[in-house]
């Protein structure tokens, strides 16, 4: 176990999850934001452009030029990476070379690692993978599945959004092995999703009054989901669709799964499998209703709720996209690669009314 503070590096950090980074890093007992990387706000004071933030950082942001001049060969690291896809693909190669002698954990938020397969990344992200051979050395940092694998691991890759919430809700069915013929899930994700930058499908007078889904069976989480159901033992041949919305919301995820199994199956026998897979998840609770999204906003939580009626299970699953969706999940990895108790510095109540 790791007993000393770790100095922290966050790329990316002026978009959404990097300012929830900032918030989290700057509010964690065992961490210490050394520096906070975004060409957008280079040379600002990172309490100027997030006055919640003064109080905790005298620090300003620096320019992705100065990653470089970083002090990172020597002293206890974490580098977590809140970069584009493909961005974190060109810049951390660079880094972990630079930095391969040195004490450094690195966590990498975007999908430029996650799957493990390059030709699927291809499909997914519409580039060639330019670094496979440093694939095998990221673990899938999903606790909830890879808990032990995330304690010995220096590299982790963050699952995305949708593609936790949506594991969550079916991980238990998978590890328990049902008869699955078939998974259906639909998702409604809220504005922050699509990052900082304002575009058509985020601007508020066109996104507040409206619910679209789209990429219908072809979002790029889609291949993420699968992999985590058979890492998880569920049935290769198990059929997984996925339709995302797009919500009235700034935050937060609700995702909706309908598993079609062989045979029957009671609403309490399918809860209490999933409530034995998730008895030692201190960040999962599974509930006699449907989930809320403002029980989880601003939360490490993901909320989960099981129904059954013949041969269909309906989960639903519900978690802030910003926190255990990313930056949350995030820092709970990193508490498990250092020996931590994984709850550390995640545990704050979050605010009512929203």
């Amino acid at each position: 176990m790791t007993t000393e503070a770790r100095q922290v590096v966050i790329l990316g950090a002026g978009g959404f999850v990097g300012r929830e980074l900032l918030r989290l890093v700057l509010t964690h007992p065992r961490l210490r934001l050394a520096a906070a990387f975004s060409d957008s706000h280079a040379g600002r004071r990172i309490g100027d452009a997030h006055p919640q933030l003064a109080p905790f950082t005298d620090l300003a942001y620096r320019s992705s030029g100065e990653l470089s001049s970083a002090p990172l060969d020597h002293g206890s690291w974490v580098v977590l990476a809140a970069l584009d896809h493909g961005v974190s693909l060109q810049t951390l190669p660079r880094l972990l070379d630079d930095t391969a002698a040195a004490d450094v954990q690195v966590v990498d938020m975007s999908g430029d690692f996650r799957l493990r397969d390059p030709a699927q990344y291809e499909d997914a992200y519409g580039r060639r993978h330019a670094a496979p051979a440093l694939i095998p050395d990221f673990v899938y940092g999903l606790p909830e599945l890879h808990r032990d694998l995330v304690a010995g691991a220096r590299r982790i890759a963050n699952p995305g959004c949708f593609a936790t919430a949506a594991a969550l809700a079916l991980l238990p069915a998978a590890a328990a092995g049902w008869p699955v013929a078939g998974v259906a899930l639909d998702g409604m994700t809220g504005s922050s999703g699509a990052g900082a930058a304002p575009r058509a499908t985020t601007h508020h007078p066109l996104r507040a009054s409206n619910l679209q889904a789209y990429r219908p069976l072809a979002h790029r989480h889609l291949p993420e989901i699968v992999q985590s159901w058979r890492l998880a033992g569920g049935d290769r041949e198990t059929t997984i669709s996925f339709v995302p919305h797009m919500a009235p919301l700034v935050r937060g995820i609700v995702v909706s799964a309908h598993l079609f199994l062989g045979h029957g199956v009671r609403t309490e026998e399918a809860a209490a499998t999933y409530e034995r897979f998730y008895e030692d998840a201190p960040f999962v609770r599974v509930l006699g209703e449907p989930p809320a999204l403002p029980t989880v906003w601003g939360s490490n939580r993901c909320d989960v709720s099981v129904t059954a009626r013949g041969r269909v299970v309906a989960v639903s699953a519900a978690l802030d996209n910003l926190v255990k969706g990313a930056a949350g999940q995030a820092l709970q990895n990193v508490n498990l690669m250092n020996g931590w108790d994984e709850t550390t510095g995640l545990l704050a109540p979050v605010p009512s009314p929203v």
